[in-house]
């Protein structure tokens, strides 16, 4: 999947960019070697700017 077709799977919305839902560190692209676990590096949602499991949309 193309990284610009990249959804938040929580409300469907675009994603821009990943986010950690465990640390909120933020990275350009999925990073599987984040300190917290490459699980916790996950989409960020365009519209609330949150990590999607946090996603309030």
């Amino acid at each position: 999947m193309e990284e610009s077709e990249k959804k938040c799977t929580k409300c469907g919305g675009g994603a821009n960019g990943y986010k950690c839902d465990m640390c909120g560190v933020e990275a350009e692209k999925h990073d599987e070697q984040h300190a917290c676990g490459g699980d916790h590096c996950m989409a960020k949602c365009a519209a609330c700017n949150q990590a999607e499991t946090k996603c309030g949309c």
